[in-house]
């Protein structure tokens, strides 16, 4: 979520970040918490777009997730920020973007994709070193 402050001629907020996600070229973050309002209506923006198949999540495929109480992020199941933690709940990675949540820093850094959200499969790998070698 970018904040913007300007306004336009009718004295509403800009909203470029509600467009974009609607249409999939973007999707839903807020590193600090948002107005409830324009929370829920990104939200609702990004359901739409997954649903239609927009764009970025044209080649979405769901997964399953863990999220730790009060947190604001999803995880795959391996990593490494919740190895130790006991108090987890396992939900589908779809499930948690349709509240708002955003996938770990480090489960991205690891190859997960947070739109279209997957892990990385072998044959995805196999695909891309042989259409280098040609």
């Amino acid at each position: 979520y970018v904040a913007d402050d300007r306004v336009d001629s009718h004295g509403s907020y800009l909203c470029l970040n509600l467009e974009l996600i609607f249409a999939g070229f973007a999707y839903f973050y807020s590193p600090k918490p948002i107005p409830k309002d324009a929370h829920r209506t990104l939200i609702a923006a990004q359901y739409e777009a997954r649903k239609a198949d927009r764009h970025l999540w044209h080649h979405y495929t769901d997964f399953d997730a863990v999220v730790i109480a009060k947190r604001k992020c999803l995880h795959i199941p391996q990593c490494p920020s919740i190895s130790n933690l006991l108090h987890v709940t396992e939900i589908k990675a779809s499930e948690g973007f349709d509240k708002g949540l955003s996938m770990c820093r480090k489960c991205l850094n690891n190859g997960v994709r947070s739109a279209p959200p997957r892990p990385p499969t072998p044959s995805d790998t196999s695909t891309s070193s042989s259409e280098g070698e040609q």
